[in-house]
Formats: structure tokens, sequence, C-alpha cells
């Protein structure tokens, strides 16, 4: 691809990258996005604790409890595999193989039939699966970054990726709350609308159908990584790289915290928690935007927390989290997360 069809190209380490490939790359947020927004959060949750569990509070502490079997696997894991995107070279294979445990995950949610026999298994499994697929392949497209900047524009890069995710989420959101899920009382989506594909109110087809609209969502919007975006030839052994995970898993501390849900305190339904999502989707946006910058022009993680400021995320944390590349520190441990929901 020629400069003259790409636009103006960024420089890192005497590479030339394209703006496209830099795009491509930020697409993966876009990608991923609905997949916290829709189906851990504001849309999927809330409808799995009210009409799929016996009863909201024992609906609230299943979805946990998948949760946390998610992000046990997380941290047992994150180390070796970070330790493997930063090591090993190519890292699209590896974002392949975690995409198909998104989709898969995410297909699976439509056959979380209210009063199905399998139903409450399904939508647990699936939603793990999926969680640990997306944030495994989040470990892996953010182990790309020093690739396409230099290190200066770190911090402007996962900004604009973060308020590009929380972009799609929010778009996302609006396509599903105006032409998938219609409000219980008027049988109408959020724009007025009778819910398109002839999806049942009933039966909670639309909030069940956020499911398959998530996987095709990520489908469709994570090829152009695959297709413009980079990706570096093998480096080291990957037997290298693992024994340097699992020296680090043994000094690495995650801890389990509780996260309320409104579905369970305010008995709030999709509806309702889908506008609530709207509203703090625009705020992530603008934060992202604006921290990014300020990150690049004021420093990174060593001034902001000396001398532990580069440490994993919290795998445990079900809030709309993400990797924060973080300079300064060895390569296994630049990803810090900043919460936007604390």
């Amino acid at each position: 691809m020629t400069a003259s069809r790409a636009g103006p190209v960024e420089f890192n380490g005497g590479r030339r990258v394209s703006r496209s490939a830099i795009g491509a790359w930020l697409m993966f947020d876009w990608a991923a996005q609905p997949h916290f927004t829709l189906i851990t959060t504001f849309v999927f949750a809330p409808y799995f604790a009210a009409q799929i569990a016996e009863t909201p509070v024992a609906g609230q502490a299943m979805w946990g409890y998948a949760s946390g079997a998610a992000g046990l696997v997380i941290a047992l894991l994150s180390p070796v595999l970070g330790a493997v995107a930063d090591a090993a070279g190519a890292r699209k294979p590896w974002i392949v193989a975690f995409s198909i445990l998104l989709v898969v995950g995410t297909l699976s949610l439509w056959f979380a039939v209210p009063g199905a026999e399998y139903a409450v298994g399904i939508a647990l499994v699936g939603f793990a699966i999926a969680t640990i697929g997306a944030e495994f392949a989040t470990v892996f497209t953010n182990a790309m970054m020093p690739d396409l900047v230099d290190e200066s524009r770190l911090g402007r890069l996962s900004g604009t990726g973060w308020a590009v995710g929380f972009a799609g989420g929010l778009v996302s959101l609006v396509v599903v709350l105006g032409f998938l899920i219609a409000n219980p009382a008027s049988g109408l989506t959020l724009l007025g609308q009778v819910p398109i594909l002839g999806l049942d109110p009933t039966e909670f087809e639309g909030e069940r159908a956020s499911g398959p609209f998530t996987a095709i969502w990520y489908a469709i919007f994570i090829l152009p990584l695959f297709l413009l975006t980079p990706d570096r030839k093998r480096r080291n052994r990957i037997g290298e790289a693992v024994r340097t995970g699992l020296a680090e898993l043994g000094s690495t501390l995650f801890a389990l915290k509780r996260h309320a849900n409104a579905a369970g305190i305010f008995g709030w339904k999709s509806f309702e928690l889908g506008l609530f999502g709207i509203l703090l989707t625009i705020t992530g946006t603008i934060g992202a935007l604006i921290g990014g910058r300020l990150d690049d022009r004021y420093g990174d993680c060593r001034r902001a927390q000396p001398p532990y400021s580069c440490q994993y995320r919290d795998p445990f944390d079900r809030c709309q989290s993400r990797w924060i590349y973080c300079r300064g520190c060895p390569d296994q441990y630049r990803r810090r997360a900043f919460c936007l929901n604390r």
C-alpha cells in the first residue's frame, strides 16, 4: 500500500505505518465494545436477572459467579499470554483464536429462552466464554500498539481507542434499543418502532438477539484489523515467553471486588438500563479522548503512582475497563487499567 493511497504515515523504529492501518487497529475497540455494553452491562445481564433466573437477586449472584469464573481464568492466564504477546511475535493468529470464542459465546445467548430447561447454563457459559475471548483478544491487540506509533503518542492512541470503543458501544446500544428491544408497556422500541425481524417482545427476543447482534457486529468490524494493520514476525520462542509469564504469575496479586447491579437494586429493565448506558457511554467517550492526550502531554504511569503504577488490571472488575499502554515499564507490565465506572 502506498503512502498516497493510505494518506500520511506514522514512523516507528524506521517502519512506515499508514494511517489506514492505525484506523483499522482502532476498529477493534469499535468491534469488541458491544460485548461489554450490551451483554455484560445494559441489555443481556438485566434480562438474565429478571427473566431467566428465579429471582433478580439470584440472577445477579449467578451472573457474578460466571463473571468471577471468567475472571479467574483471565487472572491465571493473563500474565502468561501478556508475556507471549510481548515476546513471541505475530499477534493476529491469537486474535483470531480468541475472537472465535467471543463470537461463539455471544451467538449462544439467543438460545437462553425464559423457562427453557438449560437457559441458565447456556446464558452463563456463553457469557463466560465470550468474556474470556474478548479480554484475551484485547491483550494481543493492545500488544500491537508499539509497532504502530512511537512512544510519545501511545497515550493518544490508547485514549482514541477507548473513545472509538465507547462510540461503538453507544451506536450499538442505540441500534438495539431503537430497532430490537421494545418497551414492555407500549410494545414499541426507543424510536417508536415495532421491533424488526418480527422479534416478539413477549418472548424477549429483542434482548436475546443482543447476543447474535454482538457476534455479527464483531465479525464485520474486526475485518479491517486483519486486512490493513501490519503484524510483526516471530521474535522469541513461545516457551521462553510462557516461562516469563509463569514467573510473573507468582508475584501478581488479584483482588476480588463486588459490584452492585442496577437490575437487582433499582428493578431496572433493559429499556431503562439502556437509556442510562447511553448517558454513561457519551461521558466515557469524551473522557477517553481527553485522557489519552493528557497522558501524552503531562506524563506517564510512573509519575502517576510511583513506584508501583505498572500493574495488570483487576480481572474480576466487572465495569467497562480496558488495558492502557503504560510507558517506561518492562514490557510485561505495560498495561494498567482505567475504570470509568468507579
